[in-house]
């Protein structure tokens, strides 16, 4: 179902689109219906696409439908920039083409979060696109299995959220798309090749044609993703995290905060930016490591909704290097952008931030911080250090109504964020957590985080890693011992008079949570290595079994008397326990 909005003053080329479409393969089984209204009036037409092996002839061949009315008024006209127009084009070709999946392209141009499609100066909007598939879903007691936006600037977080309680999937592209538009020809032959194809492959196979096509016949820089509506709310609320936190710390970070955002790439309207190009910005400052983890958050959830998303830079047009595929405006507090509140995720804190980053704030200082003090809890009886406690002392705390406080453990690849305390009180303990710490502690007036300090504290541990011994043929009465190493020092060695033994480590003296320890099964009396792992420290106890494998015989000191080709057999044999160890290495 192509919905093509051409009755503007700077019209696309709609007819060189459907003679493309005529020119394809068409086979039973596939419907091509489009609703196109060029720039005159009175000349809105319903055509259902048939072939025409004249490609070069531009007359268009398709026969016109008898709707009854149902889509086209008694007058030839109908108005794009209408919800019920759209509605009834979708229904009235789903009802009469029924089919097991519907997938409608809009075509025109795109006004980013402010609508598309327009018929004069009428643009659909967004919340009218999203009422119009509203109602569709409704009359056909199902959704749309995909949306492909033809436009510029259509690959939006706005657009996205707006339809993703209507459609599966949306096709899409963050840069401007060239007047020429989609590939028709080599997107519905691609099609048509293969009926059998799920939805989400006929998406790739969108993008991969576009992406094609714009290698060599694009005058821009442009890009074209495939993305799974059902993850959108989880981007969603990820950025909405990422407000919410930007907005409370915007009083003392405003600066850092406003210089992310004025870095990051943008597409082809100012202050549309790239959501993978915001995290990566906002990730580089020197903010709290909360914020820092809330955008990461944002391009992670990003990554987990996206089929596939490609990119083509002509001649450095505005590519976006970073770009995850999906846009998202940053509104200002001003009326040119007031109408951005009637948006699904203006009921996010993403505007609130927004607003305030395109502000002029100053840098205003932390107030006082709180003390920190690590003990031991006494239960454990173990003596080590294992709770924290977070005060801020009466002085400091008389004018703070909340607090919180963010722990990360600190591993060799990064912080790992282990809790997230709020609390009305200026005591917070932290427990359950060991290792390196960094500790994010803020105190809050109303909304509005007056202090914030980022303070480093150890908490130790013992971890106790119960190791069984699997003993396949192993001679009775051999002794072995329970050796951990740790950057390849030796780091504990215990002996195992039975089939399982413990080992205790004291984290993070004798290693620290994310590191790698190497446990090896040892015999005792020959320090030959049976058996050897690999676990990474977690801060949890840890349970495991190892197994070792070596033949019987009666004497650990016997010497066998082989011959040259048993002496071969046993190099074969020792050879292929070799490579399995190495390969049991590898992983």
């Amino acid at each position: 179902m192509i919905y093509m909005a051409a009755d503007t003053e700077d019209p696309l080329p709609w007819a060189q689109d459907i003679n493309e479409l005529e020119a394809a393969t068409h086979v039973e089984g596939v419907d091509v219906i489009v609703l196109v209204d060029p720039p005159e009036q009175g000349d809105s037409r319903l055509l259902k696409i048939v072939h025409d092996d004249n490609y070069f002839d531009p007359m268009i061949v398709s026969p016109e439908l008898d709707d009854g009315g149902e889509v086209i008024s008694g007058g030839g006209e109908v108005n794009t920039g209408s919800p019920a127009t759209l509605r009834n084009f979708i229904v009235y070709s789903a009802t009469h083409y029924p089919a097991d999946n519907l997938v409608l392209v809009l075509w025109g141009h795109g006004g980013a979060w402010r609508g598309l499609c327009p018929d004069g100066y009428d643009l659909l909007t967004l919340p009218e696109l999203s009422s119009a598939l509203s109602m569709t879903n409704e009359a056909l007691d199902r959704g749309i299995d995909m949306v492909v936006l033809d436009i510029c600037n259509g690959a939006t977080l706005e657009i996205a959220h707006e339809i993703s309680g209507h459609a599966d999937i949306l096709v899409g592209s963050e840069l401007l798309v060239p007047a020429e538009g989609l590939p028709y020809m080599d997107i519905v032959n691609d099609l048509t090749a293969d009926t059998s194809q799920s939805v989400e492959a006929f998406a790739e196979v969108i993008v991969d044609d576009y992406i094609d096509w714009a290698l060599y016949g694009s005058s821009c820089s442009t890009s074209m993703g495939a993305f799974d509506l059902g993850h959108i709310d989880d981007v969603v609320n990820s950025l909405d995290e990422l407000s919410a936190l930007g907005f409370g710390y915007d009083r003392l970070y405003h600066d850092l905060t406003s210089s992310a955002m004025r870095s990051s790439e943008c597409t082809e309207e100012p202050w549309y930016l790239d959501l993978g190009s915001i995290a990566e910005e906002v990730c580089e400052r020197d903010l709290p490591a909360e914020v820092k983890h809330a955008a990461l958050l944002v391009a992670q959830s990003h990554q987990s909704a996206v089929i596939r998303h490609e990119t083509v830079d002509v001649g450095g047009t505005n590519g976006i290097d970073t770009s995850l595929g999906l846009g998202v405006y940053v509104p200002a507090d001003t009326a040119l952008d007031e109408a951005y509140s009637e948006l699904r995720i203006a009921e996010t804190s993403w505007d609130e931030f927004s607003a305030a980053l395109r502000g002029d704030r100053g840098i205003v200082p932390s107030g006082p911080g709180p003390a920190i003090e690590v003990g031991d809890s006494t239960t454990d009886g173990d003596l080590l250090p294992d709770v924290l406690t977070v005060t801020w002392s009466p002085d400091q705390s008389s004018n703070y109504s909340s607090y919180a406080v963010y722990v990360f453990q600190v591993w060799s690849h990064g912080l790992v964020i282990y809790s997230e305390t709020h609390s009305e009180t200026p005591i917070i303990r932290v427990a359950g957590v060991v290792g390196d710490l960094l500790i994010s502690a803020s105190a809050f007036i109303g909304d509005e985080v007056h202090s914030h300090h980022s303070l480093n504290a150890t908490l130790s541990k013992l971890i106790g890693i119960e190791i069984t011994v699997g003993q396949g043929g192993l001679v009775p009465g051999r002794q072995l011992e329970i050796v951990t190493h740790h950057e390849d020092e030796e780091s504990h060695r215990v002996l195992c008079l039975s089939g399982s033994c413990i080992v205790y480590l004291v984290i993070p003296e004798q290693g620290d949570v994310g590191d790698i320890i190497r446990i090896e099964v040892v015999d005792a009396d020959h320090e030959t290595v049976l058996s050897e792992r690999l676990i990474i420290i977690t801060g949890e106890d840890i349970a495991i079994t190892m197994f070792i494998h070596e033949p019987s015989s009666d004497s650990i000191g016997t010497v066998l008397a082989v011959s040259a080709v048993a002496s071969l057999a046993l190099l074969a044999i020792a050879f292929v326990i070799y490579a399995n160890f190495l390969r049991g290495k590898k992983r």
